[in-house]
Formats: structure tokens, C-alpha cells, sequence
């Protein structure tokens, strides 16, 4: 029973490995597809902006590194009495801030910056880190005292 529970730890200290990547990649990633030029003819200008443009690639790349570290954490054995609410913090700290983005910028737009299409590769990745950790989070058990 404990090498299974090991094992599963291990399993979810990887995907929490996999999940910090990712928000962190996607922080600097496309989040955003906006026309410089404004006008709707055929010669439109596109520009990519990233979520540091935005600002909350800053917080979703934070938060990647720190669930990163909890995951290599959990991964080297170490006991942190806190892994799995510290990951599940990481997690939705990150989700949140790419739906912040998305509601803010997409659903309450106010015509500024002339978005084009759906939200950028960037902030799909990073939501994918967060819901990544979230259900990394979730397998990761509490470590058990030595007694039980």
C-alpha cells in the first residue's frame, strides 16, 4: 500500500511539474490577437500581445514557478504539510487570473483595442497549467505519518 501511495505521489508531483511549465510558458505567450490599424477593410495590421503586455502573464508565471517548486517538492519526497493546499492555491490563483483576462478583456471589452478572434495560445496554456495542478492537487495525498 505505500508504494502505491509513493507512486501516485510521484505521479502527481510530475504533473505538477508539467502544470507550473506550462502557466509559465503560456505567461509569455500570445494572449491576445489585436488589429493596429482599426478599421475592418482587407488591409489590416495584426499584432500579438502577450500576457506580461496585459500584466497578468506576471501572475500567472509566478504562480507556474511556485507550483513547479511544490511539485518538485513532493516529487523529491520531502514532507510539506501543506503541498496539497499550497498547489490547489497555485492552481486557482492561476485559473483565475486567465478568466479575470478573459472576462475583462473579451466579455467587457470596451472596443479599444480592436481584439481579433478568440484569446491567444498563451492563455489557453496557461488555464490548461491551472486546471493541470488543480488535478494534480487533487492526487496528491497528504503524507501520512510514520505511525499509520
Amino acid at each position: 500500500m505505500t508504494s502505491r501511495r509513493t507512486s501516485g505521489r510521484q505521479a502527481a508531483a510530475i504533473v505538477l511539474l508539467l502544470a507550473g511549465a506550462l502557466a509559465v510558458l503560456g505567461s509569455a505567450g500570445a494572449w491576445a490577437t489585436c488589429s493596429t490599424s482599426g478599421c475592418n477593410g482587407f488591409l489590416q495590421a495584426f499584432s500579438e500581445r502577450s500576457g506580461l503586455e496585459f500584466g497578468h502573464g506576471y501572475v500567472t508565471g509566478v504562480a507556474g514557478v511556485y507550483l513547479a517548486m511544490v511539485g518538485l517538492a513532493a516529487g523529491r519526497g520531502r514532507r510539506m504539510t501543506r503541498s496539497r493546499e499550497l498547489a490547489v492555491a497555485f492552481a486557482v490563483v492561476i485559473i483565475a487570473t486567465v478568466a479575470t483576462f478573459i472576462g475583462g478583456v473579451y466579455l467587457l471589452a470596451d472596443g479599444e483595442l480592436h481584439l481579433w478572434g478568440l484569446p491567444g495560445f498563451g492563455a489557453i496554456l496557461a488555464g490548461i497549467g491551472g486546471v493541470l495542478g488543480l488535478v494534480a492537487a487533487r492526487l496528491l495525498r497528504p503524507t501520512s505519518s510514520p505511525s499509520t
